[in-house]
């Protein structure tokens, strides 16, 4: 089978990055109390899992949905079960710094007409959207935690303010007239790209795609609150959406590949302090990444595969076909 070689080019370090990772997994779980951690990942049931897992699948449907509002307010008419697999493969590269890996999307929409810088125009604002509604998510939890929301709602002032700032015509314009006036032979694409930014910068597409992130990105937190429910170390829901969000964000802003090890260690901190024993918390947080990271890997590999074997059988078919 032949993969694109924008999918090749990330294939060997994606499957380097999660061998590592499961490796790292198995040492948070023995890290602290072996028999406390490893006797909490089994005790959460099947029906929990599948819980979780149907969590997740909201999530990504949400976000696929957004895709799929933006794509077409781009002018970009692609077949909705079609661009579905294509969002989805992506998935399978997400463990890259800043999910830079999920930017083959690229590759497959240029065979429906898509250009390149239209579709990393797209993943610049969905990066926008869900760092936004990521960062409205963790600062809610500081409310709970401090007891004062007054704490939580000027974070969210200040998070949104800043992300206004970098989503504003006003930077885009800017940053394009820096680029006309550099050399080189990516000055007319990096421009183009930029335009193709501000174009999706519409107060309308901004506000509906951030709550759909919001709602998106707390499904998984619900997820988290089910997990440790599950393990007998409730905790009040918000809190355990704002821990994964806050734990999510920590990872990202530390530019690791799909956050691995920063959010583990932060996600599993915080819930120690939120009054989660050790074991449990090193299982809940194991749990949580393998349902909501994880999950999206092996969907986005399956995608990537059934849009191999759609690609070979078409060049097979047309290789077949008599002139």
């Amino acid at each position: 089978m032949t993969l694109p070689g924008a999918v090749r080019r990330h294939l060997r370090p994606a499957l380097l990055v999660s061998l590592l990772a499961f490796a790292g997994y198995g040492f948070l779980l023995g890290g602290f109390d072996p028999m406390e951690a490893f006797g909490a990942l089994a005790a959460v049931p099947a029906t929990v899992w599948a819980l979780i897992l149907a969590l997740s699948l909201c999530n990504y449907i949400l976000r696929w949905l957004r895709w799929q509002w933006l794509l077409r307010a781009s002018g970009h008419c692609v077949p909705a079960g079609r661009s579905l697999v294509m969002y989805v493969a992506g998935f399978a590269f997400t463990a890259t710094p800043a999910k830079a890996g999920e930017a083959v999307r690229a590759a497959y929409l240029q065979d429906e007409g898509v250009p390149v810088a239209r579709t990393l125009s797209l993943l610049y604002v969905e990066r926008w959207l869900d760092g936004a509604a990521v960062a409205l998510l963790a600062v809610g939890a500081v409310g709970l935690w401090v007891g004062s929301p007054l704490h939580g709602i000027l974070l969210a002032v200040g998070i949104v303010a800043a992300m206004m700032i970098l989503a504003s015509r006003r930077v885009m314009r800017t940053l394009q007239r820096v680029c006309e006036r550099r050399s080189g032979r990516f000055r007319d694409w990096i421009g183009d790209l930029l335009g193709r930014i501000e174009g999706l910068l519409r107060p309308h597409l901004l506000a509906g795609g951030l709550g759909i992130g919001v709602i998106a990105w707390a499904a998984e937190g619900v997820g988290l609150a089910l997990v440790l429910l599950a393990l007998d170390a409730e905790i009040p829901i918000g809190l355990a959406i704002g821990i994964l969000a806050g734990a999510m964000l920590g990872g990202a802003v530390m530019l690791l590949p799909g956050g691995l090890g920063g959010t583990e260690a932060l996600m599993m901190a915080a819930l120690v302090k939120a009054g989660v024993g050790a074991g449990i918390a090193s299982a809940a947080t194991v749990v949580c990444r393998v349902a909501t990271l994880w999950f999206a890997v092996a969907l986005g590999a399956l995608a990537v595969f059934g849009l191999t074997l759609q690609g070979r059988d078409a060049r097979n078919k047309h290789a077949g076909t008599p002139s």
